[in-house]
């Protein structure tokens, strides 16, 4: 759950509150409330609800999907142009103001069996049919606010994301806020095995709990909170919220400026970040003098006001393997040993410490390599991706299923359509197609203070291939090797290229056939549905990359398609988008191959609309 809100685009701790009372924002159980001095209340429960209460004195003064409060429904369909319609979609659609992506506009079909689910949940005592139980545990609730239309959305509903309890109990949920809000007493209606609660560490949820919790920033309520009770989450004895963490009060954290921080947090008081603050253990801030250092700037990106890098850089390693450094070196490496990708040589405070590995193995029975594995080290856990292993990642040694929140989300890692990616809260990213393709980012901060196979990211591509020793060689053998990881017992080797070890070639007629647009020329086609993208990126080298390993496997169709996709990716990696490339007779996806499913919803918002009289 959120405990924060974000203040002029920056993220602040709840509660706060804005010249002297003006407006505040505190949680009321697993609610977000925004409270100003004139009446507007708006709450939100950070998933699925909006209510907004309005004073009396705004009568026929607002708009917007919330009707215009003039006292007649039939006209609150009013959309933009100032004109009614009957149709809700016609209404929701004339207040948009911003596409979101991934979620559509037009109106769901029918329900084709309504009916029938209808009076399954009437008998159900555990779905839809809690609602308008009339000996059920909201049943007293009954008589001040009608049920059936609450049932109805909650059958709606359960037709179309086909009965998942996750979304009846948001339904069910906001009817009995409503009824919690209007005074009504309700009974327990969560058990273990439908909409068990979750509730944080040193908490427990209550039926009915506090509506106004004490805080560390503000024993006392917060202003204008109504203590009418609500169902959530609430502190057990002896502890009390510190941002959304129930701790002991002797852990409380700081207050400075009027605003909360919690223990270990630090923050930059002003525009300029020329001052660093901490706030301690013992409750007191304490500040220094601060400046940003090289590729870096002052500024708050996702809310968070800090120095924040300027730029960022790109390596990859793709087929057998071929690598493009920090700096766009192009090299091809074939060992089959661990190396060192990339890593942090440097001990600049502000850089969080990490190292990313790649395995190589052979492919087949081929003198040419793949990547087998990458690993990722970072916050004291060790990342791993493996070949052709889908849906799940090695977190120190154990395998997890996808995805995955760690560090209370510094670390997060997904699903990304046929790819898997690795994010981390300082902009470190890797991303794998479990198969053919790796690339790293890296923000601009890092720059001069890295070193691997990827470069020393300087700006200055001519002397990427400097050695552990800070020497350097021309030799890309000896480079790679150079960065080899020793690990115990494992016999590995520096793959073709070196003298008297060629690596596998075809003669020119086989290079010309390659070449060609039904297979690595498809890189170049004009006008085709890659070209958006080659004033971005030139697919020179992926073009080359393609026909050299087509000649170290014969031509193999799904090498080809892999070359391709690396260039596919490192577009959309770019920002690029890319026309529909794959067909069912080119490099035709099967989903077969994936032991995985990903379903995308858009979800449904439920939103309340009072006055102060209602």
């Amino acid at each position: 759950m959120p405990n924060n809100s974000r203040l002029n685009g920056i993220l602040t701790n709840l509660p706060f509150k804005v010249d002297n009372g003006k407006l505040s924002i505190y949680k009321k159980g697993d609610t977000a409330i925004v409270q100003t001095n004139f009446g507007l209340r708006v709450s939100f429960n950070w998933d699925h609800r909006v209510a907004v209460t309005v004073p009396g004195g705004y009568a026929g003064a607002v708009c917007g999907l919330c009707g215009n409060f003039d006292g007649d429904q039939s006209n609150d369909f009013l959309m933009k142009n100032n004109q009614i319609t009957t149709k809700p979609s016609d209404f929701g659609n004339s207040w948009k103001v911003q596409t979101v992506p991934g979620c559509y506009e037009d109106d769901k079909a029918e329900c084709p069996n309504l009916a029938e689910l209808e009076l399954h949940h009437i008998n159900n005592k555990q779905g839809c049919g809690i609602i308008t139980d009339k000996n059920g545990p909201l049943r007293e609730c009954h008589a001040k606010i009608d049920p059936h239309e609450n049932f109805k959305s909650c059958v709606y509903d359960a037709c179309f994301y086909e009965g998942r309890e996750d979304v009846l109990c948001k339904i069910i949920a906001s009817y009995a806020v409503l009824c919690q809000e209007a005074g009504v007493t309700i009974y327990p209606w969560r058990t273990n095995n439908f909409c068990s609660p979750d509730c944080p560490k040193n908490s427990h949820y209550e039926n009915c709990a506090s509506g106004c919790a004490p805080t560390c920033l503000s024993p006392s309520p917060p202003v204008g909170c109504n203590p009418t009770c609500s169902e959530g989450c609430e502190c057990n004895d002896g502890f009390i919220l510190s941002g959304g963490d129930c701790v002991p009060i002797s852990q409380c954290g700081c207050r400075y400026n009027d605003k909360y921080y919690q223990p270990g947090e630090i923050f930059f008081p002003n525009e300029l970040c020329n001052q660093q603050c901490v706030c301690t253990s013992s409750g007191v801030v304490q500040c220094k003098a601060f400046a940003c250092g090289p590729n870096e700037e002052c500024k708050v990106v996702n809310g968070v006001q800090k120095c924040q890098p300027v730029g960022s850089a790109q390596c990859s390693a793709a087929g057998d393997p071929h690598y493009v450094s920090f700096d766009g070196l192009a090299f091809n490496f074939q060992g089959t040993c661990t190396y060192t990708l990339t890593k942090l040589i440097t001990n600049r405070e502000n850089l969080v410490p990490f190292a990313i590995n790649v395995e190589n193995k052979k492919l087949g029975d081929e003198k040419v390599s793949v990547t087998k594995l990458v690993s990722f080290e970072v916050y004291g856990y060790n990342l791993t991706l493996q070949y052709n292993v889908q849906g799940r990642i090695k977190i120190n040694g154990v395998y997890s299923y996808l995805p995955v929140t760690l560090e209370d989300g510094k670390i997060r890692a997904y699903q990304h359509g046929i790819r898997v990616i690795i994010d981390t809260d300082f902009g470190v990213q890797v991303n794998y197609d479990l198969v053919h393709h790796v690339m790293v980012t890296v923000p601009g901060n890092y720059k001069e203070q890295l070193s691997g196979l990827c470069g020393n990211y300087n700006g200055n591509k001519n002397d990427d291939f400097q050695l552990p020793d800070k020497s350097l060689t021309t030799d890309a053998i000896i480079y790679g090797a150079s960065w080899k990881v020793p690990i115990f017992g494992v016999t590995c080797d520096k793959g073709c290229g070196g003298s008297g070890n060629a690596c596998p070639s075809c003669d020119d007629r086989k290079v010309e056939i390659f070449k060609t647009e039904i297979y690595c020329g498809f890189l170049k086609k004009t006008g085709g549905p890659l070209s958006t993208c080659y004033a971005t990126i030139n697919p020179d080298t992926y073009f080359n990359n393609c026909v050299h390993d087509l000649c170290a496997v014969a031509g193999d169709g799904g090498i080809l398609c892999n070359s391709i996709h690396s260039y596919v990716a490192a577009c959309q990696a770019a920002g690029v988008t890319i026309n529909p490339w794959r067909t069912d007779a080119f490099c035709r996806k099967s989903l077969q191959l994936y032991d995985y499913s990903l379903t995308i919803y858009c979800t449904t918002i439920y939103i309340s609309c009072y006055t102060c009289d209602s």
